[in-house]
């Protein structure tokens, strides 16, 4: 019969005992790693000194692609796998008594761009959203925190691209309800427009031709585009123009111009 994962670590020290617990619910290891990991003296004085000092605020550990488990007390590490972390929350020696109350217990993927894109997007975003969080705010508050939430979505969602070595075009607020402007608009002769809407496209496009005038400067000789994947993205840019159409706004001429430089029959 197996000794339970508690009484397997290397030391009867309880804040190892407690930490070895945290790190088995995080990463899968066999309990040899564990031990080898604690005989190296390199190792073990990184994990003691952030359990006894209070120099460290941080420790990470890391299982390899060869299975070895190693800590260290700053980033970046060279994982290609999930990395658990351990906070010291307040300036104080951590303890078998306040371990839990002092260390903050937590994993970062790999690929953490990625993983903050989906946390905002599914948590974050809906939660300062939604309508019932908001009803004691002031509408001035509303609408500050609306926008705040919708740069930030933008931004985390540029800098994926970036990563990924693509230019990512964030679409606008409420870029879902496109195609209803624009049949309200071409219904109405044009008398109907949603400003609001419009002004929120507009800014996005000022955006979007300094992204683009950007990859233009950098790799104009080195463009190419698929035909198929080309035609599909002229056909959803085009929907923005009777929006933008309606007035001669900054955002309509700024369009009109980035648009033509773009298109496969221009390049």
């Amino acid at each position: 019969m197996t000794e339970p994962a508690e009484e397997q670590a290397v030391d009867d020290d309880l804040r190892i005992v407690y930490m070895h617990s945290l790190l088995t619910k995080s990463v899968k290891f066999k309990a040899d790693k564990w031990h080898k990991m604690m005989g190296v003296d390199e190792y073990n004085e990184v994990i003691m000194d952030f359990l006894n000092g209070v120099t460290h605020k941080i420790l990470l550990i890391h299982l390899t692609n060869a299975g070895t488990l190693i800590p260290a007390v700053s980033f970046p590490l060279p994982a290609k796998t999930k990395v658990t972390y351990f906070i010291r929350g307040f300036d104080d020696v951590i303890t078998a008594e306040n371990f839990h109350s002092v260390v903050i217990f937590g994993d970062i993927s790999p690929r953490p761009v990625e993983s903050l894109a989906v946390l905002f997007e599914q948590i974050y975003m809906p939660m300062l959203s939604n309508s019932s969080n908001q009803k004691q705010w002031p509408m001035a508050v509303r609408d500050d925190i609306k926008k705040h939430v919708y740069d930030l979505k933008s931004a985390v969602f540029q800098v994926g691209g970036l990563l990924t070595g693509r230019t990512l075009l964030a679409l606008p607020e409420g870029a879902d309800r496109v195609y209803e402007v624009e049949q309200s608009i071409i219904s109405s002769g044009g008398e109907t427009v949603d400003l609001q809407f419009k002004t929120a496209i507009e800014g996005t496009v000022i955006k979007w031709v300094s992204q683009i005038n950007d990859v233009l400067k950098d790799h104009a000789s080195s463009l190419s585009a698929n035909a198929s994947t080309a035609a599909g993205i002229v056909q959803k840019r085009r929907r923005i123009v009777p929006i933008l159409n309606r007035e001669e706004g900054g955002g309509g001429h700024k369009y009109r111009h980035t648009f033509l430089r773009t298109s496969p029959r221009n390049r």
